[in-house]
């Protein structure tokens, strides 16, 4: 138990209140800690996010993002992201061939 100008609170109590009255003072001046990340920029329905569920998750990704109706943004990041992982996998499908044959002598 703690004693303050309020009266008798306790230690949680005390905690919580010195809390919000430190977020309220940096939302006063203006302080980037309390914006929540979509605030920020970051969004799940940006583009960037899509092109990592494609590269990531391929043909899965990109038929969840049509499928679940995201937006535009998405939807095309998503397409760019499967087409680069596409492009990424024929490269390396195409360098294991070419470093498994064997020399002609």
């Amino acid at each position: 138990m703690r004693v303050t100008d309020a009266g008798t609170m306790c230690q949680s109590c005390t905690f919580q209140r010195a809390l919000s009255a430190t977020r309220n003072e940096a939302a006063a001046a203006g302080s980037y800690g309390t914006q929540s990340p979509a605030a920020a920029g970051f969004s799940s329905e940006g583009f960037l996010f899509g092109l990592v569920i494609g590269l990531v998750c391929g043909v899965f990704g990109l038929a969840w993002v049509f499928a679940s109706k995201r937006g535009a943004d998405m939807k095309r990041g998503v397409t760019l992201g499967f087409i680069v992982g596409a492009v990424i996998m024929v490269l390396a499908r195409g360098m294991l061939r070419v470093s498994q044959q064997a020399p002609e002598e």
